[in-house]
């Protein structure tokens, strides 16, 4: 048997790239597991990892997904930061990387065949078809591996085992893969005429295969096993070849060339050079206990960095004040952000690096100015960005217009700032509170203890979900496992308003920012409730607050029972994008507009024709249809107005809200 760990299975190196710089964009779980699941080694290292002994709670996981919530970001990150420094300890000539090139085709052709197919025959759980596709052929993946290995001397020159198969069902059971993932692996080269009695997920996996490699005889397997059409199962299979070959252009594999894995590998080992240099850079700001302390960091962080001077801005209501600058420690600069007068004003509009003293760029007197304060010739501004708005700007002093290299340091110590400055935040008392007070704490022990019962609500969950996939519709014990459900749905809900009943009245009562509310109880929701659900949400919403006459009370819970509406609509996952509008004018009068806009299966007739009236809603069991009931009179009662909008692509709600008065919207905005 041969022996390989899963942390030295190669990857391409565009793929781990392309993780790698996911990781520095602070990607979250859905974009990194898309990228992840493009890949056999990195699959195998996230599952191996997510049910090794450190990080295994309870049952193993079985999809990717539920191990990427277990694992958690920043070990995420450790993990592709290893397989990236793995990658310059293989030695694979040329032919090896192609070989390699062509394993990855068609082990991302597999996966994504299983899961079509695994939806088209009403497999329970297509994800974890995809998983075993991209699985199924991990064997020769070792083998590959074991070939491009110098043997030391004196060793025994064992025989390479054949059998990939075999290699690769062992491993799977050693990840915890269930035993009918690994029969479905150690099989999948069987004759479809001796398959035709196994378990669904070994026929999946077995008509796969067979299509992928663009079989002879898969068409014909795809009748014996599921009575799918000629025609019907060369649609599918060109459908997917489209689909690996766009995923190939997206990660710069050329799949009819040279594989360009030296490229690759040369630009990959920058990258990680460049980690090293900021990671060792960065040190300070992780120690960093307050702002001023981190401003100090920063810039010292970007002098060894840029090799000259640097300064730190931060946003401050509508200017850009500096934070530290080089050799001027008591220094009082200020720079308006509108109108937009200078290449930092507009790094912070557009959100991107701007270039300051560049040959073909006009430089207004105040970014002369700047290049004068920091004795530099030319300068790099690089925005630091919290959940996609930015909160500062990093300007790096340079003797010549920076090169790529110098500018990807500075977007990653931006990265780090980032980070920094968040941790900082979540520390920060709350206006009104003194630091150290009994309130404060408790209020600091709340958010905490909010966000740890979250996580493990949304594994149980995940957990459910698996088990309610291995009974048949029928099973009583499904029933069960749907109260169970519904009660962890409740849980969320009541863990967003535990934290409503321990805020501070930070405003009057008639008056709320709509931003600041809609953004606050998203961020909750996005880990209390629609992680559970698999649902990415979206917020679009202007950058300047919007006062409106509303109670926070009522708009809190009527945005709580639209998004589990719209959470419930959607058992399978999907989308749910939240707008807002300010300044809308609708008879006479200035309104503020929300819309909540799903992509699910849309409302049936006889849910429209009695819409925002208590009734049995479609969502199921143990749903009165009071959720959208209570809206409606939350709604009244502010003299909102409600409308929806629903098909076949999705169902929207919109709701046109009283803005405050001027003087509330200035209380609005503190």
């Amino acid at each position: 048997m041969l022996a390989t760990a899963e942390s030295e299975l190669p990857s391409l190196p565009q793929v781990i790239l392309r993780m790698l710089d996911a990781c520095d964009e602070n990607a979250d779980y859905q974009d990194l597991g898309k990228i992840i699941g493009n890949d056999t080694a990195l699959t195998a290292r996230v599952l191996a990892l997510a049910n090794s002994s450190f990080f295994r709670r309870g049952q193993p996981v079985k999809s990717l997904h539920q191990a990427l919530l277990r694992l958690g970001i920043e070990n995420l990150r450790t993990l592709v930061i290893t397989a990236s420094l793995r990658q310059f300890l293989l030695k694979l000539g040329g032919d090896q990387w192609q070989q390699l090139r062509d394993f990855w085709r068609h082990s991302l052709a597999t996966a994504l065949l299983a899961r079509a197919l695994a939806q088209l025959t009403r497999y329970s759980n297509p994800e974890e078809a995809f998983l075993v596709g991209m699985l199924h052929n991990v064997g020769e993946l070792v083998m590959l591996h074991h070939a491009g290995q110098p043997q030391a001397e004196g060793d025994d020159a064992s025989p390479v085992v054949a059998d990939a198969a075999e290699i690769g069902a062992n491993m799977a059971s050693n990840w915890g893969l269930s035993p009918l993932a690994t029969d479905a692996i150690r099989y999948q080269q069987m004759p479809a005429s001796n398959l035709s009695d196994t378990a669904h997920l070994v026929k999946l996996i077995s008509l796969a295969t067979r299509l992928a490699m663009s079989d002879k005889h898969g068409v014909d397997a795809a009748q014996t096993l599921f009575g799918l059409t000629a025609a019907l199962t060369r649609e599918i299979s060109k459908r997917i070849e489209t689909e690996v070959d766009s995923l190939a252009e997206g990660l710069g594999i050329a799949l009819d060339a040279d594989c360009g894995a030296d490229s690759a590998r040369e630009k990959l080992l920058r990258r990680l050079v460049q980690h090293g240099m900021v990671d060792q850079a960065a040190q300070p700001l992780i120690q960093a206990e307050n702002e001023p302390s981190l401003y100090s960091a920063l810039v010292h962080a970007a002098e060894l960095l840029c090799e000259g001077s640097a300064l730190i801005f931060v946003v401050q209501d509508e200017w850009l004040v500096a934070g530290a600058v080089s050799g001027w420690p008591e220094l009082d600069l200020r720079l308006p952000l509108e109108p937009v007068r200078s290449l930092v004003a507009r790094c912070v509009a557009a959100g991107a690096p701007q270039v300051i003293g560049h040959p073909d760029t006009a430089d207004l007197t105040v970014d002369q100015q700047l290049l004068n304060l920091l004795e530099s010739r030319a300068a790099y501004a690089v925005p630091v960005v919290i959940e996609k708005q930015t909160i500062g700007v990093i300007v790096g002093g340079f003797d010549t217009s920076p090169d790529a290299d110098r500018r990807a340091l500075l977007a990653l110590l931006a990265t780090r700032a980032g980070r920094a400055f968040q941790a900082i935040g979540e520390r920060q008392p709350e206006p009104g509170l003194d630091f150290g007070s009994d309130e404060m704490d408790s209020r600091l022990r709340l958010r905490q203890l909010i966000h740890e019962v979250s996580n493990p609500v949304t594994v149980i969950r995940n957990y459910l979900g698996t088990l309610q996939s291995r009974l048949s519709e029928n099973d009583a014990a499904r029933t069960d496992l749907d109260v169970v459900t519904e009660e962890l749905d409740r849980i969320a809900t009541l863990l967003v308003q535990s934290r409503d009943l321990h805020e501070a009245p930070g405003q009057p009562s008639d008056t709320v920012d709509l931003v600041r509310e809609v953004q606050s109880l998203m961020d909750l929701l996005d880990s209390a409730l629609f992680a559970n659900h698999d649902i990415e949400s979206d917020v679009q919403a202007p950058g300047e607050p919007v006062g409106i006459a509303m109670s926070r009370g009522s708009l809190r819970q009527i945005l709580l029972n639209l998004a589990r509406n719209a959470a419930e609509a959607m058992p399978g996952g999907g989308n749910l994008t939240v707008s807002i509008r300010a300044n809308v004018w609708q008879n006479g009068q200035t309104w503020a507009e929300l819309t909540l806009e799903d992509d699910g299966p849309g409302l049936p007739e006889s849910v429209r024709s009695q819409l925002f009236k208590p009734l049995t809603s479609s969502k199921g069991k143990g749903h009165s249809g009071l959720g959208l009931s209570i809206v409606k009179r939350l709604v009244d009662a502010s003299n909102s107005t409600i409308s929806c909008y629903t098909g076949t692509t999705g169902t929207g709600f919109r709701i046109l809200i009283p803005v405050a008065n001027t003087a509330s919207q200035e209380v609005a905005g503190q």
